[in-house]
């Protein structure tokens, strides 16, 4: 498939990899990498969301991706999630420690950094995923709830009670999107 002249590259995308998993990952990518050095085609590597303040997860190596790979595609959101407590998918702060804490090991002009266009809408005994921004606001209106803006995350959220059950919701927009997106600029 690599060799097909109608794409650039790989991306390669692996979740839940395990911390013992890091040398052996590490190596396939540079292994990978001498591969598509051969035909011509870029290696991108998507890697999950760390900082000083976390370390973690330790199943993928910064240092050596950030030297093999043409591009580091940060996933910066998650933050908080549907089986976390309720909050930003991506604060201002965090994503910050992120971006900051990848410019001590991969080269600037490789980094690319995801940013998150959904949201999440919890109660107690679970939660629900929005696609985007303008389903969590459609949802807002059915339950004449007030949008809140959070300006040290730099989130939008809300409450409302349904059924006799709290939510609450947190997602991005536009504003939000344009937030974060300055931390770059």
């Amino acid at each position: 498939i690599a060799e097909n002249e109608a794409i650039d590259g790989i991306d390669i995308i692996y979740e839940d990899l395990k911390d013992e998993d890091r040398d052996n990952f590490s190596h396939f990518i540079k292994l990978l990498k001498k591969e598509l050095v051969k035909i011509n085609k870029i290696l991108c590597v998507s890697v999950y969301s760390k900082s000083e303040d976390t370390g973690w997860p330790m199943s993928q190596d910064w240092d050596t991706l950030g030297r093999v790979a043409d591009e580091i595609r940060i996933m910066a959101y998650n933050e908080h999630w549907l089986r976390s407590e309720p909050g930003p998918v991506a604060s201002l702060r965090w994503v910050e420690g992120i971006a900051n804490y990848a410019l001590k090991s991969i080269p600037k002009n490789k980094i690319w950094m995801g940013i998150p266009t959904y949201g999440y809408d919890w109660t107690e005994f679970g939660g629900m995923y929005f696609n985007n921004g303008q389903e969590a606001r459609k949802i807002a209106r059915m339950m004449d709830a007030e949008l809140q803006w959070d300006e040290d995350a730099g989130s939008t959220h809300y409450e409302y009670m349904r059924l006799g059950r709290k939510h609450t919701v947190w997602f991005e927009d536009p504003r939000s999107f344009s937030a974060k997106l300055s931390l770059y600029s």
